[in-house]
C-alpha cells in the first residue's frame, strides 16, 4: 500500500516553503511580517523586503515595483500569487489556519 504525501489535495507534498516579498516600509505589513512569523507554519515562509536588491536577484522576471503595491509571494515551485491569492497562500502556510 502507498501512502499518499498530500492526501487532501492540496499541494501539501508539491511546495516546500513560500517566499514572502513584504513592503518594510509599510507598518501594516510589517506588523502582517511580525504575526505570520510568529505563528506555526506547515509550509515554511521566508521574508525578503520588496523591491530589495536580494528580491531582484532572487526573482529577476518579476515587476519589483509591483511588489511594493500589492502582497507577492512565490512558492517554490515558481508559482507567483498576488494581492488576495498572497494573503490566501500564506494563511494555506499556517498550522492554525488551513
Amino acid at each position: 500500500m502507498t501512502r499518499s504525501t498530500d492526501p487532501a489535495g492540496h499541494g501539501a507534498g508539491r511546495i516546500g516553503s513560500f517566499t514572502v516579498l513584504y513592503d518594510e516600509g509599510c507598518p501594516i505589513c510589517r506588523a502582517a511580517h511580525r504575526w505570520l512569523a510568529g505563528r506555526a507554519q506547515l509550509v515554511p515562509l521566508i521574508f525578503v523586503p520588496a523591491g530589495s536588491d536580494e528580491a531582484r536577484t532572487r526573482f529577476p522576471g518579476l515587476d519589483h515595483a509591483a511588489t511594493l503595491r500589492d502582497l507577492t509571494v512565490v512558492a517554490d515551485t515558481g508559482d507567483v500569487y498576488v494581492h488576495d491569492g498572497a494573503w490566501l497562500a500564506c494563511l494555506w502556510a499556517l498550522a492554525d489556519d488551513r
